[in-house]
């Protein structure tokens, strides 16, 4: 089968910069089109690729999403727009987010993180007001909205018991 030299020089370096690590669609595409590559060369490497699953927005996504969630314990906003630097389109990354949350929740991600922060305070009434608006600038910057982030860490100080009885 002869194929058109220019479409094998095209595969040959988007497979090696495949081969790095995960990428988009749309970043191969760039890095093609950044080394001189046509359009018509260009659709017809990438569309191969779809096609043998080298190239697979949707499985790339769910397995950013799920460093980015789990193991770097980021938020929502912050994944999204991450992904979103790189090129994945907004409902592959929708759909990794909604699997990812299932199993590990913004709010435990926020739990998991004041433990890191205090792992020997249990509450949050041991920890100083500053130490408290550091750690939410914190879980801010990593992307959680502040809904979930005060939801999480309560303030047993301002809560009220009361005894009906």
């Amino acid at each position: 089968m002869d194929e058109d030299p220019l479409y094998e020089k095209a595969k040959k370096r988007a497979l090696r910069f495949l081969s790095y690590k995960p990428r988009s669609t749309s970043e191969v595409v760039s890095k093609l089109a950044a080394e001189g590559y046509n359009r018509k060369t260009i659709a017809k490497v990438t569309e191969r690729l779809c096609e043998v699953r080298w190239l697979d927005d949707g499985n790339v996504a769910r397995q950013l999403v799920n460093r980015y969630a789990v193991d770097r314990l980021w938020g929502d906003l912050k994944i999204r727009m991450a992904l979103k630097r790189r090129g994945f389109p907004e409902d592959a990354v929708h759909e990794a987010l909604v699997e990812a949350r299932r199993e590990f929740s913004e709010e435990k991600a926020v739990e998991k993180i004041i433990e890191k922060c205090f792992p020997d305070r249990l509450t949050s009434s041991e920890i100083s007001d500053k130490e408290k608006q550091r750690l939410i600038r914190r879980l801010i910057s990593k992307g959680f909205p502040p809904d979930t982030i005060f939801k999480t860490l309560v303030y047993p100080e301002k809560e009220e018991y009361i005894d009906y009885w």
